[in-house]
Formats: structure tokens, sequence, C-alpha cells
């Protein structure tokens, strides 16, 4: 580079620097308050004390938070995740009838869920969920990494590549700072990710290439300079800020517009806390041309870039409760451990002087006829109303976020029909949850997984593919296997948690259908009842075609067909997919052994 052009670049990368750091530093500035917020939510969750009490009145704080969360983020993942590995919450479909894509549309579907597996998705999707419903915001990291796995070579440990994958990371949202001007992330114009690691695993970026060495090496000196949110959810979980847990290095990874770059690119950068370049500037790695992170939200609020959780709803009303009942034990405290009443002429001497205010206490008085000692009791009349008025708030907190006491499989004592009504509206409720948030963020991560094989799976992943008999077929799967414009639908089982009420239904509708068919009251037109039985083996997690033969199902698929030309195309179309021809066509894309 010539040389007069070098002083431009440095007072590029300087400009960028502050720029960054100017950005995450606002951001904290700006939603302190929220980030308060979410760290009581977090105490409140943990059953942690909220407010200071003195070491003579009792501080409980009721579970209840805990429990709400723990019954709403437990359905969910039960509606999403079925028992049966089979059943996957999604479909990936051919935008087209051509039976190689179709082919190519089951492989698509097979890898991503090989890849969850992998992942352990599910097993990272629930904590997910806890969070989510507390504090009504969670970012997920979406990165392409490469595991790695510890093998022994004869008599060598070796630690060689595994495999491959898209990757889902949640991370705590007091440390994910955005443009706030937009409600979603995706629209917004930057995005930072502040990360708190290890000595080790700095050194290893910079060892890998990606990382400045010389920054990292003076980062780590400076030590790790966590956000006093972040440092407050260690401290309730057990750590210690001691100066062996300080040792490792803060860094913001950025992707986002520059304003010293004459473009609306997505750049990728990352520094250190204290403005080093850890990672110059470069164009967004990702062909895709998005942030690799989403931003799950709960309550959202028009015009606001944080959505409400669990938290924001009950968090009040759980800390009257909190309180109430610590005035009930203090109340049954001093009911039990009473003070005393001493006459002043008793002749009774008290050891070690005057005493503070303490149960068993004895304080002087006049006025006492009869007695030297008189027992100081408090008025108890306030415990029944404020018992009852506990629980009370507990139901209303219930009914606010959702999680209603049937949804626990709490007994209340009312009648089974009331029981049913009430689970009716905790099901409808959760089912808009699903389909408006959980179920949009899950349809984004799908595509972003997809769009991360197209670009980066060529290290070959065994997997196996469904064929249409119900038989599996194992095989390496490339990027060149993979549909590239694919549909990708929802398929939440969103009745799971309410099974026996929704097989009920069924039952009495096959039976009536049942007895239609049987009386020829309809004559010619009889009543199919292949879909209502497909309902009733999904709410046992049981794929139908099970029971069927090979010739039941493709009668079962024409029968549904006739009279809908829609419905007939699209099994035909299934039925060509499912003949020897595409079974030879799905072995020719991807090399499947049986």
């Amino acid at each position: 580079m010539p040389e007069d052009e070098q002083p431009k670049e440095e007072g590029n990368l300087s400009k960028d620097s502050a720029e960054i750091l100017d950005k995450v530093k606002s951001f904290e500035t700006d939603h302190a308050t929220q980030m308060n917020e979410f760290n009581k939510f977090y105490k409140m969750y943990r059953v942690q004390p909220t407010k200071k009490r003195s070491d003579n009145q009792s501080n409980t704080v009721l579970p209840e938070m805990f429990v709400e969360v723990e019954a709403i983020a437990t359905a969910i993942h039960e509606m999403i995740f079925s028992d049966n590995s089979d059943a996957m919450f999604f479909d990936v479909v051919a935008q087209d009838g051509e039976m190689e894509e179709m082919v190519k549309a089951r492989i698509t579907k097979a890898t991503i869920t090989k890849q969850m597996d992998l992942t352990e998705f599910s097993s990272k999707f629930l904590p997910f969920l806890r969070m989510l419903a507390l504090l009504g915001n969670y970012p997920i990291a979406t990165p392409w990494t490469l595991n790695y796995k510890t093998y022994w070579d004869d008599v060598m440990r070796v630690r060689r590549p595994a495999f491959d994958s898209w990757d889902f990371i949640p991370f705590s949202v007091t440390d994910f700072s955005f443009d706030d001007t937009r409600e979603d992330i995706e629209q917004g114009s930057w995005a930072t990710e502040t990360m708190h690691i290890t000595q080790r695993a700095a050194r290893n970026m910079a060892r890998s290439g990606i990382w400045e060495k010389k920054w990292v090496d003076e980062a780590i000196e400076s030590g790790i300079k966590r956000n006093p949110y972040d440092l407050e959810i260690r401290q309730l979980a057990g750590y210690s800020d001691s100066p062996h847990g300080r040792s490792g290095m803060t860094a913001h990874e950025y992707y986002g517009t520059l304003e010293s770059r004459d473009d609306d690119e997505i750049y990728w950068a990352c520094i250190s806390d204290d403005g080093k370049f850890l990672k110059e500037p470069e164009i967004n790695p990702y062909a895709h041309g998005e942030k690799p992170w989403l931003f799950g939200k709960w309550f959202s609020i028009p015009g606001e870039p944080y959505a409400m959780g669990v938290g924001h709803v009950n968090f009040r009303t759980q800390s009257e409760i909190n309180d109430r009942r610590n005035f009930i034990n203090d109340l049954l405290y001093a009911s039990l451990y009473n003070m005393w009443l001493r006459r002043t002429d008793s002749g009774i001497t008290l050891p070690g002087g005057k005493m503070k205010y303490s149960p068993h206490q004895i304080i002087e008085g006049d006025g006492i006829s009869d007695e030297f000692l008189r027992p100081l009791r408090p008025d108890m009349s306030p415990l029944g109303p404020a018992i009852n008025l506990e629980s009370n708030d507990i139901e209303k907190m219930r009914r606010q976020s959702g999680a209603t006491s049937t949804l626990q499989a709490v007994a209340t004592g009312i009648t089974a029909t009331e029981s049913q009504q009430i689970q009716s509206e905790a099901t409808r409720r959760l089912k808009a949850m699903v389909r408006a948030n959980v179920s949009s963020l899950l349809r984004k991560f799908l595509y972003r997984s997809h769009k991360l094989n197209l670009q980066f799976l060529d290290r070959p992943l065994t997997t196996s593919v469904e064929r249409g008999d119900g038989a599996r077929m194992w095989g390496p799967v490339t990027r060149r296997d993979l549909i590239v414009e694919p549909d990708i639908k929802m398929k939440l089982t969103t009745d799971l948690d309410f099974r026996p009420f929704k097989r009920r239904e069924l039952l009495e509708m096959l039976d009536i259908f049942s007895r239609l068919n049987a009386s020829g009251q309809l004559g010619a037109r009889r009543i199919i009842p292949d879909p209502i039985i497909e309902e009733l083996a999904a709410t046992y997690s049981i794929d139908p075609r099970k029971f069927f033969s090979k010739e039941g199902v493709m009668e079962m698929e024409t029968q549904r067909a006739m009279g809908n030309p829609q419905i007939q195309q699209n099994a035909m179309k299934e039925m060509v997919a499912n003949s020897p021809a595409a079974q030879a066509k799905m072995s020719q894309m991807a090399p499947m052994m049986r």
C-alpha cells in the first residue's frame, strides 16, 4: 500500500473501533434500568431475596415465579418435541413437484434432523424457553462450528474433527447489544455479543488466526471486565470474583454497518473492552448476509425494542406475596416466642442489662396490678385475611402468566367441567404464544440452518432418510445433495399437553362416523375416518402408517384425493416419490446403504 494511503487506513480503523465501542457502551447506559429489571426477575426465579430485612425478620421468597416459568417452558417444549423422534416439528417441502427436488427436500429434512441430534438441540431449547418466558427476551447465537472429539489411536490420544454443523447457543440477554431503533434485530444496522472468555480460549482464537495475537495478549493482561449485571448473575450461581476467576478477557463481537465505509455492507469485527481490534473489520463471512444471532421475544410490544415476560407481569405481585408471607411468618414467630412486660418493682433482674427488640425480651413497665411478668402477644386477627389474600394473589399470578393451576397439575377442588374450561383457556393462550413467537423463531432458525448447510456442509454427514414405505436408508450427505430453495413448514403439536381431552373428542367422533357409515343413511357418500385416526395416533406420538399395509396406505391416499383435484395432485406426487424410480433417484442423490 502506498505510504500516503496508510494513515488513512489507520484512521479508518481507529474510527471503526471508536464507533463500535461507543455503540456498546451507549447501549449499556441507555438500557441500565431494563438490565436491572432482568436481574431482579432472575433473582426471583432463583428464589433469592430481592430485599434486605433485619436479622430478626423473616426473608422468605415463595417459588411461584419458578413454578410458573417451569410449567410454561415444559408445556411448550412438549408441544414442540414429541416422544416420537420421527414426528419432527417441521417439514421440508419442494416448491415444485419435480421428483428430484422432492427427494432433495427429504434428504434436507433428514440432514437437519441429524444435526439437531448431534448438537443436542432439544436439551438446549428448554433452558432457552425458560429464560424467554421469564425475561421476555433472549438471544441465540447461530454460528457454524467445527466439533471435535477425542479418540484413542493405538496408544495415543488424539483430537480430531468429528463433524461440521450449525449450532444453537443461547446466551445472556445482558451481553447482547443491538440497534434499538428497530424492533427486529435483523432489520437493525448492527448488533454485538459481549463475550467473557478464558485465557485458553482467547489464545486458541489467536493461534487459529481469527484474532490478532498482539491484541489478545494485551486484553488478557487487562483481565475480564464483566458488566455488573452479568457479575450479579454469576454470584447468584455461586461463582466468586476471585483473581483466578478474572483470568481471561472481555471481547465484543460486532456485525453491522460502519460509518467510515462508503457502503451498506454488514461487517464482521471483534474488539477488546478497551477498544483494540482483535479481528479487523471484514465483509460478513456468512453467505446468508444476516447477523449470526436471533432474538426471541415473548409478549412483543409495538414500537419497543424489548418485549415483556412473566417477570414483567408478575414481579410486583410476587413481591407483595413475599412481603405478606414474611409478615405472616413474623406474626407467628412473635406469637410463639413472645416478649414480656415486667413490673418495675418485681425484683426480677435481667442479665446483660438492656436488651434489643427480640423474641423473649423482657421490658420494664408500670401499671401492672397483680402480675410481676405479663406476656406481650401480638394481635392474630389479621392472619386469616392475609392467608386468603395470598391465595388470591397466587391465582392472579397464574392467570396473568397463563400457568394456571390445572396446567401445573395442582389440585384445586373445582369440578371437572370447570377444570376443562380453565385448561382450554390455558391451551388457547399457549397455542397463540407458540404460533406467534416460538414457531416464528424456529422457522427463522431452520431457514438459517439450511443456508449454513448450503454454504459450509462439505464434510460428509452420515444420516438416514425415510422412504415412503417407512423403511430407512443410510449414507453420507453433503451440501450438493440438499435442496436449494425449500419451503419449510411448521407442524407443532400444540395439543400434546392436553392429550386425554383430545383423545376423548376424537374417539367420540370416530364412533359417530362409524355408526353413520354402518347405518347406510349416507348412501354412496362415506366418511373417511383416516384423518381422525392420524390425529388420534399423534396424541400417542405414534406414526399411523406403521399400522397400515402398503396397499392400505396407497388406498388411504387415493380416497383422500377423490373429489379434490389439489389433494389428488399432491397424493400422486407422494406416490411417485415413493415409487421404485424415486428410490433409485434417492440412491443416486446420496449414496445410501440399506
